[in-house]
C-alpha cells in the first residue's frame, strides 16, 4: 500500500479509538496473532486468554488474516455485536474472500461510517461495564480511561488529556443486572 494509504487506515484507526474513548469507555488493541493463538468464542463472548469481549470494533480494512474471520463468524454465530466502520473487508491474506459479505449480513453485526457520532452511535446498543461522561450526559474529549477487575475489586484509570481545562465527570457503574448506575 501507499504512504498515503497507510496514513488513511492509521487515522481511521485512531479515529475509533477516540470515539471509544469519548463514549466514555475503555478499549483494548487485538493482535492478529494474539487471536489466532489465544482467540476463541466462549458464552457469546470473543475471548483472548483471560480477557472477554462481547463487542468488537474493526477499523475499516482491506484485508484480514482467514484465522481472524473464522473467529468474528463464530462470534457473530452466537450473538457477539461485531462493528464494522466504513467499507467492509473485502479479502482474507490479501486474497478475494467472499464470506466477508455473509459476515456482513449477519444479524449481530453493525456497519457504520468512519466518524465518532456514528461509532458512539452503533456503541449505545452495547451492554458498558461502566461509563464516563461530562456531568450533563455529553461525550468528553480528551478522556482516556481504563477499566479492569481484580478479584472483586474494579480498578479505573482515568486521564484528562486537556492540560488547559478541569473536568467534572460522571462515572456510571454496571450493576449485576447490567444496567449501568
Amino acid at each position: 500500500p501507499s504512504d498515503q494509504t497507510l496514513e488513511r487506515l492509521d487515522r481511521l484507526l485512531r479515529l475509533c479509538l477516540l470515539a471509544v474513548y469519548e463514549d466514555g469507555r475503555d478499549a483494548d488493541l487485538g493482535d492478529e496473532g494474539y487471536l489466532a493463538e489465544l482467540g476463541g468464542v466462549r458464552d457469546g463472548r470473543l475471548v483472548v486468554g483471560a480477557a472477554a469481549y462481547h463487542t468488537v470494533l474493526l477499523p475499516e480494512a482491506r484485508t484480514w488474516r482467514p484465522a481472524t474471520l473464522a473467529l468474528l463468524r463464530a462470534f457473530a454465530a452466537v450473538g457477539g455485536r461485531v462493528i464494522f466502520t466504513g467499507r467492509l473487508p473485502s479479502e482474507a491474506d490479501c486474497l478475494p474472500e467472499p464470506a466477508w459479505a455473509d459476515l456482513g449480513a449477519c444479524a449481530s453485526v453493525v456497519r457504520t461510517p468512519a466518524e465518532p457520532a456514528a461509532i458512539r452511535g452503533a456503541l449505545a446498543a452495547c451492554p458498558a461495564a461502566y461509563r464516563i461522561t461530562a456531568a450533563d450526559g455529553a461525550p468528553v474529549p480528551g478522556l482516556r480511561a481504563q477499566h479492569r477487575v481484580d478479584g472483586h475489586q474494579d480498578i479505573f484509570f482515568i486521564l484528562n488529556t486537556d492540560r488547559q481545562a478541569g473536568r467534572e465527570l460522571t462515572l456510571r457503574v454496571s450493576r449485576a443486572d447490567g444496567k449501568l448506575t
